[in-house]
């Protein structure tokens, strides 16, 4: 008879809160899964006002906050400089989850504890938490290493495309500077890399307001996910750029 492996909750430390900042639901979805498997009590942001909001709620700090840059509303760099004057939360050890470190104003720099590279790597994740935070308990379950719905990524960048036309109509660089920040970020740790390489040169174009190479490159964002099956792909095989 085959043993069926039985999966036994992780049992949550109150103690050992982490602060996850991100607009990107992959991310969140990602790393907070990660995080709760190390034992963590996770508490979810996706901007920096409302990551401000979750700290004004919070009895005590929490042990560590984990901060994307690029975000609407109020980003990292703001967020950051909010939280350098308050004086409940001067103190806590943030870590800054980018894409691109270099790309990083001075600002923030000097104010920050660490960084991680998207795409978040599993052992780098789990390392720098218990810097900060101790190490778990013995897991009741084997890790999951990171469970990545390709289905579900592939998804929601087909919806990002009408978000991309509407950001173009408006010329909300930001917007499209943005969205394709956090893809180059993702694209490879899902098994896409042409669509991290695609990410890059729309976050480059937007930054440079290029408008004719920001809709040639949503153009192609389109072709790209029209083409995949419902069903996705496996990672290890994605399809290549028109």
């Amino acid at each position: 008879m085959t043993a069926v492996a039985r999966e036994v909750e992780v049992e949550v430390d109150p103690s050992r809160v982490v602060l996850l900042v991100d607009d990107d639901e992959d991310i969140r979805e990602i790393v907070g899964e990660i995080l709760r498997d190390q034992g963590c009590t996770v508490q979810v942001a996706h901007n920096g006002r409302e990551a401000l909001d979750a700290l004004d709620a919070m009895t005590t700090p929490p042990q560590l906050v984990l901060l994307d840059l690029m975000m609407p509303e109020l980003d990292g760099a703001q967020f950051l400089a909010i939280l350098d004057e308050h004086p409940g939360y001067a103190g806590v050890p943030v870590v800054v989850v980018t894409a691109s470190r270099h790309a990083a104003p001075a600002s923030v720099r000097g104010k920050v504890a660490g960084w991680l590279p998207k795409p978040v790597e599993y052992d780098d994740l789990v390392a720098t938490v218990s810097r900060f935070v101790g190490e778990s308990a013995p897991p009741r379950r084997p890790p999951r290493r990171a469970a990545r719905d390709v289905g579900k990524f592939l998804e929601r960048r087909r919806t990002e495309v009408d978000t991309l036309r509407a950001a173009l109509a408006s010329a909300d660089h930001f917007e499209i500077r943005r969205i394709g920040h956090n893809l180059k970020g993702m694209g490879a740790s899902f098994g896409f890399p042409d669509l991290a390489e695609l990410g890059a040169r729309l976050e480059n174009a937007a930054r440079a307001d290029d408008q004719n190479a920001m809709g040639k490159l949503v153009d192609e964002l389109a072709a790209y996910v029209a083409k995949v099956p419902a069903s996705a792909p496996r990672a290890s095989d994605p399809p290549t750029l028109p």
